[in-house]
């Protein structure tokens, strides 16, 4: 490699071997003078303006300090903008990649899940009927038993009616758990070993549709909203002029401005 090679090539400098410079190491660097600014201004306002004004010369003074100290907020403003925007850029670009990636993946487990979800209804629905058609037959069971066990105490004979009594309870039994059975949640009538492993069923839940955005009893759903929510709701309806508002004090205000 010749000098001249070298000379041009930054890596092979002295400290060239060094890692590159964090971006947080950088900016106090490329913006030392920016630094200096803020600090400047910021030590005017201290030290030249009274703790409390009470003359228009003061009050001039304060709102020319006002104005440098928005001319170098400005000026951070922007600085701060040409250091991110290519941040921001090359996240928009990463976003968009693997969001169309993932949102094709998420397109086509939502279609095959709609396909599962009619096989598994369908199978629960089935194991529902099954359950109440098997809690039908052991209900018609217990009561032929009690039958046969009053009819037996009718006839006078003990043993057979003890024995038909205790018949009956059991059919009793296994009828009111045949019951239950036909009522178990829908994940439990679709449960299904796969043949690869793991297991497949139907999630419960409750969801929502809004049909009438006017019949909602807000009141009911106020627990659920933030305060930051909240906020934003009330500041757009004094934006849009409103001027009174239960538990809510809408009031003028005053606002110092210096152009």
């Amino acid at each position: 490699m010749t000098q001249n090679d070298l000379a041009e090539n930054e890596r092979a400098r002295i400290g060239g071997n060094n890692p590159p410079m964090t971006l947080a190491e950088r900016l106090p660097l490329d913006y030392e003078a920016l630094t200096e600014r803020v600090a400047a201004i910021l030590t005017k306002a201290r030290d030249e303006l009274p703790s409390e004004i009470t003359t228009d010369d003061e009050n001039s003074k304060l709102g020319e300090i006002i104005k440098g100290i928005r001319d170098v907020a400005r000026d951070a403003e922007a600085d701060r903008k040409k250091e991110k925007d290519p941040h921001l850029e090359a996240g928009r670009t990463i976003d968009a990649f693997f969001a169309a990636l993932t949102d094709r993946l998420n397109k086509g487990k939502e279609v095959l899940e709609r396909r599962g979800k009619k096989y598994l209804d369908a199978k629960a629905q089935a194991e529902r009927e099954r359950r109440e058609e098997a809690a039908r037959i052991a209900r018609e069971e217990a009561e032929r038993k009690l039958r046969e066990a009053e009819a037996a105490e009718e006839a006078g004979k003990d043993f057979h009616t003890e024995l038909a009594l205790e018949q009956a309870a059991q059919a009793e039994t296994r009828a009111d758990l045949a019951q239950q059975a036909s009522e178990e949640k829908a994940a439990d009538l679709a449960r299904t070993r796969m043949a690869g492993g793991g297991v497949s069923t139907l999630k419960t839940e409750w969801t929502f549709e809004i049909k009438n955005r006017e019949q909602i009893p807000f009141d009911r759903i106020a627990h659920f909203i933030s305060d930051a929510e909240l906020t934003k709701a009330v500041r757009a309806f004094v934006k849009g002029g409103g001027r009174s508002l239960p538990g809510v004090r809408i009031y003028e205000d005053t606002k110092a401005q210096y152009r």
